[in-house]
């Protein structure tokens, strides 16, 4: 399925869709994944317990840029001997949101953020899954897979989730009891706004273009009727 809304800036009009698939990914693929989540997973917690620390101690607590530039010293080394093997997306992204986390909860505490006040972040676990990781960069759709940075071309459930034509700015892989999941954030101009047509919802039709597993002669799994992901139900 797909959702839309339209921001509008002085320079350009643009039009962001979030698109959802399930993936169909190999046993390497799966590793590499998993290895990812549980990047972020470390990295959050890691960066958290860094927090807590400079707060006992009455330090200034580290920025997202702070605790990066720790973790990129780390890699390679004996506190992080699997560091150069994920992307730097998973941990630059994770340190990213705990700072959302601490700002919010900071201007909560404050009373400066509407609705109920917000709890101190709390450490990431598995209970609810294995987590999540959000790549930026090269990020390309093509006929029935999708190339993802230090994962590869992972092939899709379903054929026509994803738009083909379009620039993808964003993806975020989710594991849920075994399955694995894919949203794209994409990226493309808006026509001109007429009348109440802000925030409507405005479909985008894939184009097909020829998939890398084709060209390495590997067969693509049958095309099916385009079935919408119920996020609700894998949650």
């Amino acid at each position: 399925g797909q959702s839309a809304f339209v921001s509008v800036s002085s320079r350009q009009r643009s039009m962001k869709n979030a698109c959802k698939s399930e993936l169909d990914p190999n046993n390497k693929q799966i590793r590499a994944m998993r290895q990812h989540v549980g990047a972020v997973r470390w990295a959050y917690n890691w960066g958290l317990e860094r927090i807590k620390q400079a707060a006992a101690n009455g330090e200034r607590w580290p920025s997202a840029v702070d605790l990066h530039r720790e973790v990129n010293k780390r890699k390679g080394t004996e506190a992080l001997p699997w560091g150069c093997a994920a992307s730097k997306c998973a941990f630059q992204e994770a340190l990213r949101n705990l700072q959302a986390a601490v700002d919010h909860w900071r201007a909560s505490k404050k009373g400066e953020r509407k609705g109920p006040q917000m709890e101190f972040p709390k450490r990431k676990t598995r209970k609810h899954g294995l987590g999540a990781c959000r790549f930026t960069g090269t990020i390309q759709v093509f006929d029935g897979c999708i190339q993802l940075p230090r994962i590869g071309v992972v092939r899709l459930k379903e054929h026509d989730d994803l738009p083909t034509d379009k620039r993808i700015t964003q993806a975020t892989i989710r594991e849920r009891a075994g399955r694995w999941f894919v949203s794209v954030l994409v990226e493309e101009e808006a026509p001109a706004p007429t009348g109440d047509s802000l925030g409507t919802f405005s479909p985008t039709w894939p184009r097909m273009q020829a998939s890398p597993l084709s060209r390495q002669g590997l067969s693509l799994p049958a095309a099916r009727p385009v079935r919408a992901v119920d996020g609700r139900t894998n949650a």
